[in-house]
């Protein structure tokens, strides 16, 4: 089974016909229920924010030239 093949979608009014007819839920029935996190787990964490943005790059290539990027993934 690959990712496709689990990827749901639906548009926002199938959705609304879906909750009105009762057929919506938002978590699955046979989704695993969450461990309880040890004791203590979270006495060490801290938020870590990163130091940089991210730079937005816009480039222009030649059909051809996306196309050879394409096919080497």
């Amino acid at each position: 089974m690959t990712k496709k093949d689990t990827i749901k979608r639906y548009s926002m009014a199938e959705i609304k016909a879906m909750i009105a007819r009762g057929e919506y839920s938002p978590t699955p029935s046979d989704a695993p229920e969450a461990e309880p996190m040890p004791e203590g787990f979270w006495d060490r964490a801290k938020i870590v924010y990163p130091h940089e943005r991210k730079a937005s790059i816009h480039l222009r290539v030649d059909p051809d030239v996306l196309k050879w990027f394409k096919e080497q993934g």
